[in-house]
């Protein structure tokens, strides 16, 4: 909180204290928890005068207000998927590929050196570049190649260094999101399963798919104006802000799954189940969990899955170039004895962060 209280040049700016030698509440203390308070209210009060939030109406997280100010940007309504629709689609959507090739480097020849990548902006790239799903859908259990596609496949995908696609692994109640070789079945997007092929990869069989209509460039305006935003603002500024926040917490407003658990008193409700009991002055407090279903709220699970499927491919399409350089890579970034072509200054571009000479990943 203190970076942002700077930032937002508030005037209840974070104190120093020593947590270590915090035994009891002394009025350091509570002066220490105003001032952390206050910085924050004045935080949200800045963000919420800021005109593209008070245009939109405000909202109580950041992924909600994202949506908000995104909605005010849409020239067609996007459709809420829900049901078995939605829990189909779901089965495709993950995050990032976190993955170690080789734990260790060292530096031997004054011309070898480990490089740092990471990609400006990489979710909000593919949002503005690309078209995503809408509501029109057709069953199927083959690949369709004029169609946005989330599909259930078999594949088999030979020896490689970086395999394209990857699948939960699950074993002793540890899942783990990897890119095997071999045969394998999962869920994957149309794009992801067309790019893999493009690699060698065989699809040896589509067990069920549902396929879907464009609804064109709907982020594209969003983007480029919320990037614009930010090339102008001074760095770290309110504006500079409010506009990576909502780059970047959009998309996944649309993965929002509507199935929840909510925390609460105990009711004596047979339709919860215990969660933690609470002892506090005056007697025993019980929090139970009850099953939730967010029917009112929005989501559509084929956007957000469709965001990280395109950034999955274009990472990998980085790795590519020189697939036996890549040490590590997590969701945006790559550690590389290949020198990237890099540019710190447009959207979706490699961006060299800095060199090692020695690491251990």
């Amino acid at each position: 909180r203190r970076a942002e209280a700077q930032n937002f040049g508030v005037d209840h700016q974070k104190l120093e204290i020593d947590y270590e030698k915090i035994t009891e509440v002394t009025p350091e203390l509570l002066k220490y928890l105003e001032h952390d308070c206050r910085a924050l209210y004045e935080c949200l009060e800045k963000f919420y005068k800021q005109p593209l939030i008070k245009a939109a109406g405000s909202a109580s997280t950041t992924a909600s207000q994202a949506l908000r100010v995104f909605r005010t940007f849409l020239k067609r309504d996007v459709t809420c998927l829900s049901g078995a629709l939605d829990q189909f689609v779901r089965k495709t959507y993950f995050g990032g590929r976190t993955e170690i090739f080789k734990p260790f480097f060292r530096q031997f020849s004054d011309d070898e050196v480990l490089r740092s990548f990471d990609v400006n902006s990489l979710y909000p790239s593919v949002m503005r570049d690309n078209e995503f799903p809408d509501r029109s859908f057709v069953r199927t259990q083959r690949l369709v190649d004029n169609r946005m596609g989330f599909y259930e496949a078999t594949v088999f995908v030979p020896d490689m260094y970086v395999p394209p696609l990857g699948v939960v692994w699950t074993e002793n109640n540890w899942d783990k999101y990897i890119f095997p070789t071999g045969r394998f079945r999962g869920f994957w997007t149309s794009e992801e399963l067309k790019y893999a092929v493009s690699l060698g990869v065989k699809i040896e069989k589509i067990h069920d798919g549902y396929t879907f209509l464009s609804c064109g460039h709907i982020f594209k305006d969003y983007i480029e104006y919320l990037y614009d935003m930010r090339k102008k603002a001074e760095k770290g500024s309110v504006d500079d802000l409010v506009a990576k926040l909502l780059m970047n917490s959009t998309y996944g407003r649309f993965g929002l799954n509507l199935e929840r658990e909510q925390l609460e008193f105990e009711m004596s409700d047979p339709n919860t189940l215990p969660f933690m009991d609470l002892n506090v002055p005056g007697g025993l407090f019980r929090l139970v969990k009850r099953d939730v279903n967010l029917e009112t709220s929005f989501t559509n699970c084929a956007v957000a899955s469709w965001v990280t499927s395109l950034a999955r491919i274009k990472m990998h399409k980085f790795f590519m170039q020189s697939p036996d350089d890549l040490y590590y890579t997590d969701t945006d970034s790559a550690f590389s004895t290949y020198n990237y072509k890099s540019d710190d200054k447009d959207l979706g571009q490699l961006k060299l962060e800095y060199k090692a000479k020695s690491a251990c990943f």
